[in-house]
This record gives C-alpha cells, sequence and structure tokens, in this order.
C-alpha cells in the first residue's frame, strides 16, 4: 500500500473528495493509525476522533498515545471517554455490541459537527473474512455473505454522511508493513489475542485451521464476499422496486404492506422484504438470523391462530384488515396506526360538532347536508331517528353482540366480527365502539348496524 493507490482508492471508489474534509475513526491500533497516516500523506483534511471505552486500565493511556500521534501529525483530536460495560448492560448488547453501537453514534455526531463529507474507518480484508465467517456461521444471507461494504449510505446513522472504509481490500500483513516501514507506533491491544471473544475465536482458531485446507482461504473469501456484493447490489434494487410496489404506510414504529401483493412474491424476495421491514425499524440490528426471515416467510404463507408471529429484536408481523400485513413492535400500541382510547373510557358525543378521543383521532358529528370529511371506513350515515339515546364512544364489553349492516336483524359476537374482518386480537381490547343506548350502532373502520342504516 502507497499513497498513490490509497489516493485512488478514496477517490475512485470510497468517492471522497480530497479537497473536503473527512473524520477518521482512530482507536490507535495498527490499522488506523495506518488509516490516519495515509490520510495525512494525501493532504486530506482531516479531524480524527477517539473514543475510550473505558474497557481495559491501559484505555486512557491508549487514548492519550492517540493524542500524541495526531498532535505529531497536525491533525485535531476529538476525545472522549464512556463505560461502555454499563451501557451494554443496561441495554443488555454484549459488550462488543454495545462498543460498537456507542463508537458509531459518537463517530457521526461528531462528523455532522465537523463538517465532514465522510465517516471513515479502518476496517481491513482481514476483518472482511473474519466478517463474512461468522455471517456463514449465522445462517446468514447473501447479504451476509457479501460482508462489509466498501461504501455505507444510506446507513443506520443517516443518509448523508457516508461510512467509508479505504483500507479494505489491503490485508493485515501489509498494514503492519506500512507501520514499520514509516516507523509508526500504534497501539498494541492485547484484548486481541484474548479467544472468548468471537471475533478473536475465528481469528486465531478457525482461520488458522481453514488454511490447512486450503492456504489461500482467505484470497478466495474475500474475492467471494466482492462478487457476492456485487450481485447483492443487483438483487438490492430489484428488492427496493418490490418493496415500493407493496408498501402502504412507513414510520418509525410500524410499516404496512398490500398482503395480496406480498402473498404472490418468490420466497427469496419475501425473505428479502421482510429483512428489509426488520432493518428499516431497528438499524443497530447487524446479523438477522435465517429463522427468524423464516417464520416471517411462513406466517405469510399459513397465518397461525394467533394471527402473529415473533420475528426477533422485539417485532412482530401479523395480518391487519385481512388484506394488510403489518411489521411492528410488540410493545407498541399503534395508536398512529388505528384508533385506540383507553378500556373503560366513556366519551360522550355532542349532537354537532368534534370531539377529540386522543392525540391524533376526532370524531366529527354533523347532519348529512354537511359536508363529511372523508368517504371511508371511518366515516358513516346512520338514520338519527332510530337512535335511542345520546351517542357515546367507549370501548368492548364482555357479551357484546353486534347486528353488522346487511345482516337484516341478526347479532353475532363482537369477537367473531373481528375476526372475520381480520382486526388483530391486540387492537381489539382498546377499539373504539360508538353507542346508542347500549347498542353498538358503528365500528369505526368497519361497518355500521343494519338498525341504523338509512
Amino acid at each position: 500500500m502507497d499513497r498513490k493507490n490509497f489516493l485512488k482508492i478514496l477517490i475512485h471508489q470510497s468517492g471522497i473528495d480530497p479537497a473536503q474534509p473527512v473524520l477518521a475513526g482512530i482507536s490507535g491500533g495498527p490499522d488506523s493509525i495506518c488509516l490516519l497516516h495515509l490520510l495525512h500523506q494525501c493532504g486530506i483534511p482531516t479531524v480524527a476522533a477517539h473514543l475510550d471505552h473505558a474497557l481495559r486500565s491501559t484505555s486512557a493511556a491508549e487514548a492519550d498515545h492517540v493524542g500524541r500521534v495526531c498532535a505529531e501529525m497536525g491533525i485535531p483530536l476529538i476525545r472522549k471517554r464512556i463505560d461502555a460495560a454499563d451501557y451494554s448492560e443496561r441495554h443488555h448488547l454484549a459488550i462488543e455490541e454495545g462498543a460498537r453501537v456507542l463508537r458509531y453514534d459518537f463517530l457521526f455526531e461528531e462528523a455532522k459537527k465537523a463538517g465532514a463529507q465522510a465517516v471513515l474507518v479502518a476496517h481491513h480484508a482481514d476483518d472482511q473474512v473474519e466478517t463474512v465467517l461468522m455471517h456463514l456461521m449465522r445462517g446468514s444471507g447473501l447479504s451476509g455473505l457479501a460482508g462489509i461494504r466498501m461504501v455505507l449510505l444510506p446507513n443506520p446513522w443517516g443518509e448523508r454522511i457516508p461510512l467509508g472504509r479505504p483500507l479494505l481490500l489491503i490485508w493485515r500483513e501489509e498494514i503492519e508493513k506500512y507501520c514499520r516501514i514509516h516507523q509508526l507506533q500504534p497501539v498494541q491491544d492485547g484484548s486481541n489475542l484474548d479467544t472468548q471473544y468471537y471475533r478473536n475465536r475465528i481469528r486465531h482458531e478457525l482461520i488458522p485451521e481453514l488454511k490447512t485446507y486450503n492456504p489461500l482461504i482467505k484470497e478466495r473469501l474475500q474475492k467471494m464476499s466482492e462478487v457476492v456484493g456485487q450481485e447483492e447490489e443487483l438483487l438490492r434494487a430489484l428488492t427496493d422496486r418490490e418493496w415500493n410496489n407493496v408498501l402502504l404506510e412507513s414510520t418509525d414504529r410500524y410499516i404496512v404492506l398490500r398482503r395480496n401483493e406480498v402473498q404472490t412474491l418468490t420466497p427469496g424476495l419475501t425473505r428479502r422484504l421482510i429483512r428489509k421491514g426488520i432493518l428499516a425499524l431497528n438499524h443497530s440490528l447487524r446479523d438477522i438470523e435465517f429463522d427468524c426471515v423464516e417464520r416471517g416467510v411462513d406466517f405469510i404463507r399459513n397465518s397461525n391462530r394467533s394471527n402473529q408471529e415473533v420475528l426477533c429484536a422485539g417485532l412482530v408481523i401479523f395480518n391487519c384488515y385481512r388484506e394488510r400485513l403489518v411489521i411492528a413492535f410488540d410493545d407498541d400500541s399503534l395508536d398512529n396506526l388505528w384508533p385506540q382510547i383507553s378500556p373503560g373510557t366513556e366519551i360522550w358525543l355532542p349532537e354537532m360538532g368534534e370531539t377529540a378521543i386522543n392525540q391524533k383521532w376526532v370524531v366529527h358529528v354533523g347532519p348529512t347536508a354537511e359536508r363529511l370529511p372523508g368517504k371511508d371506513a371511518y366515516s358513516c350515515l346512520v338514520d338519527i331517528s332510530q337512535l335511542t339515546d345520546r351517542l357515546v364512544v367507549n370501548t368492548a364489553r364482555e357479551g357484546d353482540r353486534f347486528m353488522p349492516y346487511g345482516m337484516k336483524g341478526k347479532t353475532m359476537k363482537l369477537g367473531d366480527f373481528w375476526t372475520n374482518e381480520g382486526l388483530p386480537n391486540r387492537a381489539r381490547k382498546r377499539w373504539p365502539l360508538v353507542r346508542s343506548g347500549g347498542e353498538i350502532i358503528w365500528i369505526p373502520g368497519f361497518r355500521i348496524a343494519d338498525s341504523v342504516k338509512v
């Protein structure tokens, strides 16, 4: 690796403008010190950022060393110390994962402040091989076998600042040689030898064993990830096209898809859509296991009695109104997806006017001469002469029956009606019902009672 080749990679493969500033994540190890020195040699305006995870007794001294290296190169350094072990415990994460989340949050926050065009980190070809093996053993799909991408945009931290890895094609051995030639003094992290960590076991135990089968196994895996990554780009474009076809609504708490259209897709595309939905709701997930996605595929093909299936990371998939498929957080009431009020609530409605039942939903009552807010399942006409009392909004009661429009006087259990209409169980307890004299005369989103039809 020399300055000329590195600059080519920066410009042509990482999309970096040599005249604009970048933020480099620097741990102090050989790879990040090599990256910093190459940026300095190429004259790239650089801000260095170092996060001390406080995981080792030597971490403060290592941060000081990074400070001295940056000072020698005349590169400004942003430093921060945070207890990664405490954070990981509070958020129920493995320490490695917790440290990673904290590091990237820190890097992108500082990149925004510095006006950096990109965040650059020092992942190299050996990291790529280890990552591919980790994904392979976890049953990952093609996206996992593609490994780490040289440029990631959009990414979990935004859609404007890319995450770049300009050393991704360079082997660790070359990086260490570069450090020796230029007399760089990186920090030697002793934890890299600790085989309690999963990645270290792959590095120090699995890869040496695989080399006994094929001495060029690392090169083969690296080339495979490159080829798979190119094909993954094509599949990603196909997935995005289908996603736009089947997407009805998307928020940071739930995603609604056209169920019928999803059911017509091939299993491969269905898997990719489920994976895309999971990642859209939980950006921090790196590894989505095969079983998680396959549960979603099986549910779409053959819904179970509960009309819901657990995916992963607190996410579930369920059918809604028969024609919709929803991916959402299991602990979310989804008040913005459908109308909900607290059980036991009673809201008396005026003869005319508007009444809010929560922060989003409003009940509007008016004469037929008045223009209705919208002609849909959340608007209805009833014969006022058939009402026996004032209108009140409340929730389901035990033993409730309903006379749906078109049933000509016949009633049915409210629960059976909801099952026929495909309302998920999680929405029923808090669903608002409009009554008059105790009779359900309208179920918003569905039908009026036959007894009050015009």
